[in-house]
């Protein structure tokens, strides 16, 4: 996988023992359970067959894992209504 990345073997052990910054920790103390707080951001990227495309992702800032996406064409208040129903409609089913 280094080969692959071009990174050194040396350097992918160093991030397997990282240890933990001090921006993390403080996210840590934000949340004390799953749910209880999410973030959303907006990509953009250009295709060759449709252009600029949008991708809003929701994540979860206890378990720093992404609960909800979209992905469209136009970047509209609906692509980011939609991650977030996708993002709550996917946890529903986890707490169930």
């Amino acid at each position: 996988m280094c080969d692959v990345l071009d990174v050194p073997r040396s350097m992918y052990y160093q991030s397997l023992n990282k240890t933990i910054s001090n921006r993390e920790r403080e996210n840590n103390k934000l949340t004390k359970r799953i749910i209880e707080k999410w973030v959303g951001e907006i990509t953009y990227m250009y295709t060759l067959r449709h252009g600029w495309c949008y991708f809003a992702s929701v994540m979860d800032l206890h378990t720093k894992k992404i609960v909800g996406y979209s992905f469209s064409c136009t970047m509209k208040s609906e692509l980011i209504i939609q991650a977030q129903e996708n993002a709550y409609y996917t946890q529903i089913q986890v707490k169930v």
